[in-house]
């Protein structure tokens, strides 16, 4: 099928868009290392993020939901370059996954043919190996050495960039740095896909030694390390000292300019304690965590527990709370049940621009 006229001016206007962007990614770099460049930059950013919005979801009159993207789009930035992001991320991220024309044009090659849009990412759980046991686990992750073989795990991702161009996945678990086959682990995947990014959750009591030289090097693997709270909350759910060695691990991180960010599961019991202003302090400003996602807890898994989900009253305090930190704190913290204005909704089911979720045991969910 050809391209109408009109297809073809949108996509030249696109082009020259990704262009002008990609030029000045190599800019935001040098000025997100000078911190007075930085200030005065950030200045005069918002109101070319709004207009960027717009233009960009002309589908949407609602002037509250375009706040909304706007304000986690300034999160984003703010926290992007609060957190020191290295310059290869950046280069990976920009040029790579968001600006990558070849892949651009991949996607629309897709949807021309096949009559929809393709999703945005995977989330690849390629192990249920984990080497903790802890309360409530939604995966029931355990020594059970159940796991993606790599030729498969290579050829989701392959196939994903062949056939529609997405350079981003998500990997969770089980614990993602157990997983190995033939000789190869999440690291080799990462090496041999460096035009790739890879958001992965971890309980981040892997990171340190090799594994950290190699993280340092890739650059192109984002750890969201669990945490349940401060000290008490989290290893009564994960294990004595788990609080301690995860904090090391988050220095040690920083120190090697690697981005790292922290995902919680909100219950009954922490949903205040996670968006106080001393967790949020202690993890984003002292420890330096780029990112933050947020999950409400669900039954399912290890031991289900009913009880422990947020009850409406609590998520209508979270929803407003956690929206108080991202426009005022600007900290890219996202609530995947209470932020669905800025991903226009649920996003999983391999629906347009979402996800879909590929397990240990092969299964496409």
């Amino acid at each position: 099928m050809g391209l109408q006229l009109e297809d073809q001016r949108q996509i030249a206007k696109e082009q020259r868009v990704r262009r002008t962007l990609s030029s000045l990614t190599d800019v935001a770099i040098f000025v997100s290392r000078s911190k007075i460049l930085r200030e005065t930059t950030l200045k005069f950013l918002t109101p070319v993020v709004e207009r960027s919005v717009c233009l960009s979801q002309k589908n949407i009159v609602n002037k509250r939901i375009l706040k909304d993207k706007t304000d986690m789009m300034m999160a984003v930035i703010y926290s992007a370059l609060r957190a020191n992001i290295h310059k290869k991320t950046v280069q990976i991220l920009m040029k790579d996954v968001i600006l990558n024309q070849e892949a651009k044009s991949k996607e629309y090659k897709f949807q021309v043919k096949h009559g929809f849009v393709p999703p945005g990412f995977i989330n690849i759980a390629p192990g249920k190996l984990c080497n903790l046991k802890c309360l409530h686990c939604y995966a029931n992750a355990s020594t059970d050495k159940e796991k993606l073989s790599y030729k498969v795990f290579s050829r989701i991702i392959k196939e994903a960039k062949d056939n529609w161009g997405t350079h981003f996945f998500v990997i969770t678990g089980g614990e993602p740095f157990l997983w190995k086959d033939e000789e190869y682990t999440l690291l080799d995947i990462a090496e041999r896909n460096q035009d790739c990014l890879f958001l992965v959750y971890t309980n981040g009591t892997l990171l340190h030694g090799d594994t950290l030289k190699r993280l340092s090097k890739l650059c192109n693997i984002l750890p969201a390390i669990s945490v349940e709270g401060m000290e008490e909350a989290t290893d009564a759910r994960r294990g004595k000292g788990l609080f301690k060695k995860i904090v090391k691990v988050m220095n040690n991180l920083r120190n090697e300019d690697i981005t790292f960010g922290i995902s919680v599961t909100a219950t009954t019991e922490n949903y205040r304690e996670i968006l106080s202003d001393e967790f949020i302090d202690y993890f984003f400003k002292k420890l330096g965590a780029g990112f933050g996602w947020l999950f409400h807890y669900m039954p399912i898994g290890r031991e289900p527990n009913p009880s422990l989900m947020p009850t409406p009253e609590q998520r209508l305090w979270m929803w407003q709370r956690s929206w108080n930190i991202v426009r005022k704190e600007k900290i890219m913290l996202g609530d995947f049940w209470n932020h669905g204005t800025v991903s226009n909704g649920c996003i999983s089911a391999a629906r347009p621009g979402g996800y879909f979720y590929i397990d240990w045991n092969d299964n496409i969910i």
